[in-house]
């Protein structure tokens, strides 16, 4: 509640302050996936907006654990970005030229 008083008392007294505030993490926003001994290593930055996004994505995903899912939610929170990226995959929703492009021969 403080945090939303507060955000929009900036946005009264400096409209701009957002967009200066969304230019400057969208310069910061990356996201690396690396190669590491015996899997890979996620790291990154995104904006709110895409945190967000990614979030309930990766929330609706996850849903509720079944009686004996004794994973993490950190654990199931990685299963639920696979399940996501195997989605896309399988569908055909990706762009072409990557290592998992369908249509190249």
């Amino acid at each position: 509640m403080f945090r939303r008083l507060v955000d929009r008392f900036a946005r009264v007294a400096d409209p701009e302050s957002d967009e200066r505030g969304y230019k400057r993490a969208s310069e910061r926003e990356h996201l690396d996936v690396a190669k590491t001994f015996g899997g890979y290593h996620v790291d990154g930055f995104l904006t709110d907006e895409h945190g967000e996004a990614l979030r309930t994505a990766l929330d609706s995903v996850m849903g509720t654990p079944t009686p004996g899912d004794d994973r993490t939610p950190t654990q199931r929170r990685a299963q639920a970005l696979a399940d996501l990226a195997r989605t896309e995959l399988d569908n055909g929703h990706t762009g072409t030229g990557g290592p998992y492009d369908r249509t190249s021969p």
